[in-house]
């Protein structure tokens, strides 16, 4: 695989919220699981709306909810990668403090999330960086993890965001698998749908309905909300359900 230059991410860090962030935190805080056995607990019962990459995009944000909610959701998780660029992060922030959601930071705004800088209050209202100052590295439920890339990538350092290998490639997967042990992890940061197993590349591209197998584990990718996708993942039904409204 290709790799982007460190000179290509810099430019790209600057216009995201990683300008106001100099130094990262050690990879010693990013809590690592040595238990690899796969997790076969039941799922806590519940319809999950999932959202990843807004980009301050309110009115996707607004569609997004608007479906979500006619799917009776309880929760919405958060992907990562609320911020673009700073000039509708107030009222994104504002629509998702309205719902009953958690949520992980991805790289555009680990500058606010891990180390806030001293004039943040200034720049942005409380409740902007308390938000953000909220987000965590992943999400563990008994059986699945959300974080913002792939599970493997240290989430304090931005050159990995950009560096590391994707889930397409398959050393990639097996780290995951061989090193945390949950079913089921759900992605953001890479602007598409897919699905993976511990075989391979699923044959699934967001247009219909993906089912789990209780005796399989899966890599899955959710597409942006700023392209006009979230998804419900239910898990009773043990299914996730893309949703396309572009």
């Amino acid at each position: 695989m290709k790799k982007r230059d460190n000179n290509s991410c810099a430019a790209t860090e600057r216009n995201s919220a990683y300008a106001c962030c100099h130094s990262p935190h050690s990879i010693a805080a990013y809590p690592i699981t040595e238990d690899v056995t796969p997790r076969r607990r039941e799922f806590p019962l519940m319809r999950y709306g999932i959202l990843a990459d807004i980009h301050e995009d309110v009115e996707g944000l607004v569609r997004s909810i608007e479906l979500l909610e006619e799917r009776a959701i309880d929760r919405y998780l958060m992907l990562g990668d609320v911020y673009s660029h700073g000039d509708r992060v107030e009222d994104t922030v504002a629509r998702l403090l309205e719902l009953s959601s958690l949520g992980v930071w991805g790289n555009h705004e680990l500058g606010l999330s891990v180390e806030t800088p001293p004039d943040a209050r200034e720049k942005y209202s409380d409740a902007v960086v308390d938000y953000f100052q909220s987000l965590q590295a992943s999400l563990v439920f008994p059986e699945f993890r959300v974080t913002h890339s792939l599970p493997t990538v240290d989430p304090t350092d931005p050159t990995e965001f950009y560096l590391a290998d994707p889930p397409s490639e398959a050393q990639a997967r097996r780290d995951v698998f061989d090193r945390f042990p949950d079913s089921l992890f759900l992605l953001g940061h890479f602007h598409r749908w897919e699905a993976y197993d511990s075989r391979g590349a699923l044959a699934w591209d967001g247009s219909e309905v993906l089912r789990f197998d209780e005796n399989e584990r899966y890599i899955v990718v959710i597409d942006a909300v700023m392209a006009g996708n979230c998804a419900v993942l239910d898990t009773e039904a043990r299914q996730l359900e893309p949703i396309r409204f572009r």
